[in-house]
């Protein structure tokens, strides 16, 4: 980060240091070898059958192990990064694949599970995640409510138009960002670009139908959400659309410390949306749980991870140690984001936690911070990075008085960093 005159005030972040081999002549043979090889990988990982997968996408990539993972060695090799989808909504990958060998490198679950929006409803169709088609709002699905028009009787539809409402008001008073445009979708349906969202959908799991389906995804290929029945929350959708948000800023990799930022981050704007719009359920004991008022009940608690057996600081044995297959991936990325949780908490409301006490800098101020951090992160950033961008992205906010925000502030930031031990060196097992 460079200061108004031009003189650097910071640097953060990794970066691949030397290469190693070539792309083969036959590139386009290349990538078909390789999607093969990803298919084959994702249902060997997946317990999904091969003809029940399909690689969407594949696209070159110099892959860098160390970026990733601490000791491997520190060499980009090139390869291909294959996006592979499954028939379950849950089933949406990204492996990478050894351009020369087509061996698998990586391999990592991509589910996270001017205003306008638009909601479809599946009234308990069965969709499938492999083709976007068969849940896209304003194809698959006829728009039931779209921007302007009146109530719907179906009420999950109602909830998602007015909790994207209120997402979109919150992005648009706290951070300037326009959220329609940086992450809505035209279908050539009359509708332009707008939020999407398919409501009370349902699924199949584990090769059996899920109806009513209970669960919400953002679908990166479709740019859209999801959500089966009952899930229609605000924190939730605003969980969702902060996916959409960071895969077009910072582009947090959905894989081990990233991943759990990247979940971090999208719980801790949908409670900033929670806490914000009004709702009736946000209630002193409500205040930094996620998920209250649908069907599932609380999911997370920012304010205490550890009440859902999340981690609370990177040192707590509660802290997730795996994430070499999608399963213990998906479990490493939704436990370990307790840790940007509970600094969320500390940091916006304060109080005592592992030797350190911390002075609430308030919801405001806070957003203004996170938001910085967004655009700030790398994508392979883990919490060491996240905790280095914190303290740099305060000082940035303070220099400029963004939301009001004071050296004194960041001194608090600081503190909080500190309590959940986020630049602590774990060993791996």
């Amino acid at each position: 980060m460079l200061d108004k005159s031009g003189a650097l005030v910071s640097a953060h972040g990794k970066v691949a240091r030397t290469r190693d081999g070539a792309f083969p002549e036959d590139r386009d043979a290349a990538g078909t070898g390789a999607a093969r090889a990803a298919v084959e990988r994702a249902a060997q990982d997946s317990g999904n059958r091969t003809e029940d997968l399909r690689a969407v996408s594949t696209e070159p990539y110099w892959y860098d192990k160390s970026l990733f993972e601490e000791g491997a060695t520190r060499a980009a090799v090139p390869a291909f990064q294959v996006t592979v989808a499954g028939e379950q909504p849950e089933d949406l990958w990204s492996v990478i694949v050894d351009a020369n060998k087509k061996s698998s490198l990586a391999f990592w679950s991509e589910t996270h599970e001017a205003l306008n929006r638009t909601v479809c409803d599946a009234n308990r169709r069965i969709i499938d995640s492999r083709f976007p088609w068969t849940f896209a709002c304003g194809t698959a699905f006829q728009i039931s409510r779209k921007e302007g028009n009146a109530s719907s009787a179906i009420d999950d539809v109602n909830k998602v138009y007015d909790f994207f409402g209120d997402t979109a008001e919150f992005y648009a008073d706290k951070t300037g960002l326009d959220l329609t445009n940086l992450i809505g979708v035209d279908r050539w349906d009359g509708a332009g670009k707008a939020l999407r969202a398919t409501v009370r959908a349902c699924a199949r799991v584990d090769g059996e139908v899920h109806c009513p389906w209970r669960n919400a995804f953002w679908h990166p290929l479709a740019q859209q959400m999801v959500f089966g029945e009952g899930v229609s929350t605000d924190d939730v959708a605003g969980h969702e659309l902060t996916h959409g948000v960071t895969e077009h800023r910072s582009g947090l990799v959905y894989r081990g410390e990233p991943g759990a930022i990247n979940e971090a981050l999208s719980d801790i704007f949908g409670e900033f949306v929670d806490l914000t719009n009004g709702s009736s359920d946000d209630t002193v004991a409500n205040r930094w749980k996620i998920g209250e008022g649908s069907t599932l009940g609380v999911i997370r608690d920012m304010k205490n991870p550890s009440a859902h057996n999340d981690p609370d600081r990177k040192g707590s044995e509660l802290w997730h140690k795996r994430f070499d297959t999608p399963r213990e991936n998906s479990r490493f990325v939704h436990i370990n984001s307790g840790v940007g949780n509970k600094a969320a908490f500390l940091i916006a409301d304060g109080g005592s936690f592992n030797g350190q006490t911390v002075e609430g800098i308030g919801i405001d101020k806070s957003a203004a911070l996170w938001w910085t951090v967004q655009n700030m992160l790398t994508s392979s950033a883990d919490y060491a990075e996240l905790g280095k961008v914190l303290n740099t992205a305060c000082r940035q906010n303070a220099a400029g008085s963004v939301a009001g925000t004071t050296s004194a502030d960041c001194d608090q930031v600081d503190k909080a960093v500190t309590a959940t031990e986020m630049t602590r060196e774990l060993r791996r097992r």
